[in-house]
């Protein structure tokens, strides 16, 4: 099976989407019986008046947008691969991009740890920095 020159790994899973299917029945089927029950127990007027319902057009809008997501997520859990050149990289050139997100608010300031946080924060950072060798690093502050 192949979808615009995609192939999924697991195409099996693509079974689940008769269980989306059957979910978005049931959610249908539950919104009619609950239309009847408030129909069969108030009036129409009554029910403009005391109930703020979405109109049956968006209900079903909703839905189809619930199997459609539905639909998108067994298409990812069959973890799809494009035709193509594969590449092996060697674990000697592979490398990491890492971003470090610090706060140097007052509150960092602190010293519970020693000699406080925002030292021992920018010691780790350094730290890992020195580890790094072909990874690439980058510094978010933020207050």
């Amino acid at each position: 099976m192949s979808l615009f020159g995609w192939k999924p790994v697991h195409p099996a899973y693509i079974h689940f989407v008769w269980l989306g299917l059957l979910v978005i029945t049931v959610a249908v089927i539950q919104e009619l019986r609950a239309r009847d029950a408030l129909t069969a127990f108030m009036s129409p007027v009554m029910q403009r008046r005391l109930t703020a319902q979405a109109s049956f057009s968006r209900t079903l809008l909703r839905l189809g947008l619930l199997l459609g997501c539905f639909v998108c997520g067994v298409w990812a859990l069959t973890q799809p691969r494009a035709r193509g050149v594969t590449e092996t990289v060697p674990a000697a050139e592979a490398s990491a991009d890492v971003m470090f997100v610090l706060d140097t608010s007052r509150s960092m300031l602190a010293e519970d740890a020693a000699p406080n946080r925002l030292a021992r924060a920018k010691l780790a950072a350094l730290d890992l920095m020195r580890r790094a060798k072909s990874d690439r690093l980058g510094l978010v502050a933020f207050s």
